[in-house]
């Protein structure tokens, strides 16, 4: 699946929108896999200066991504040292969301939930 999304970055590639953007494919790769191991997203000033978000993902009956939920508002509001628990909480209604719509979490979301929850 890298080597999928490697070659469509080499087509495409990654447009800055601020200083803060992730611009190559190893910076990319490196924060997809931080976000897959603590359950979700953060997103410090790289689509907009000034502005964070924290996103989790929410999954249908076959356990495959089909939505997500997140939290967006001013960098200043977003304190490093409250990220782990922000993350944690929109990990959390991510997860009641996707059991409310008949969704399964897929075992290694099970375990980056669980490590959300525990930071």
């Amino acid at each position: 699946q890298q080597d999928q999304v490697r070659q469509l970055l080499q087509r495409s590639g990654l447009t800055e929108y601020t200083e803060k953007t992730l611009t190559t494919p190893a910076a990319l790769f490196e924060d997809l896999n931080l976000t897959r191991e603590r359950g979700y997203s953060y997103d410090a000033e790289e689509r907009h200066q000034g502005m964070s978000c924290i996103g989790s993902v929410k999954y249908d009956d076959y356990a495959e991504a089909c939505g997500g939920v997140s939290i967006s508002g001013t960098s200043t509001r977003f304190d490093p040292l409250r990220v782990p628990e922000l993350g944690a909480t929109v990990t959390e209604a991510a997860v009641a969301i996707t059991l409310s719509i008949g969704g399964r979490l897929p075992a290694d979301h099970i375990k980056a939930t669980e490590t959300a929850t525990r930071n």
